[in-house]
């Protein structure tokens, strides 16, 4: 747009919107945090992440500077030709560096998913496995208390038959 016209009070209005894109970049990088950690502001911090319980397996996802100053922006007055194509030059490069970085970004993202569906797939194998053992465990306990009560009730019955059998031989010889 800006090249199409060669008002230069319309060229500093359009600077000047480029430049508050520019501010807004600036912006969006610095309040882009969560949890204490910025990824993407132009000092960005680094993600340490333990993948075990003794800290020898982790991974870390560096931040990428993604202000105005890091996509290698700068304040323009789109005074001439070539200041228009500086800038046009410095959107180019500022697209593909956040490609870049989105990409590499996206794969430590890829990285810790693979590891969380690890886990949990390997939480709810070993939460299965308690599961059985604990009905296993209640199953054989069942069946060791029938198998006691019955052998009392045996026991009760033999007792009865032999008291039977003793009045009954009583009987003959009396």
């Amino acid at each position: 747009m800006a090249r199409n016209t060669k008002d230069p009070n319309q060229r500093a209005a359009l600077a000047g919107q480029f430049n508050e894109l520019q501010s807004q970049i600036d912006s969006l990088a610095q309040d882009s945090g969560f949890g204490g950690t910025n990824l993407i502001q132009g000092s960005p911090d680094d993600l340490d992440v333990v993948l075990n319980e003794d800290g020898s397996s982790n991974l870390t996802i560096r931040g990428a500077d993604s202000s105005s100053a890091g996509l290698g922006f700068s304040s323009r007055t789109f005074a001439t030709e070539a200041d228009i194509d500086a800038a046009l030059a410095d959107t180019r490069s500022a697209i593909s560096t956040v490609r870049t970085n989105t990409a590499t970004l996206g794969s430590s993202s890829s990285a810790l998913q693979t590891r969380l569906d690890f886990t949990e797939d390997l939480t709810n194998t070993l939460e299965a496995g308690a599961a059985s053992l604990t009905n296993a465990d209640l199953t054989e306990e069942a069946a060791n208390r029938l198998s006691l009560q019955t052998r009392q009730q045996i026991g009760l019955n033999d007792t009865s038959l032999a008291a039977q059998s003793e009045t009954a031989i009583l009987g003959l010889f009396g």
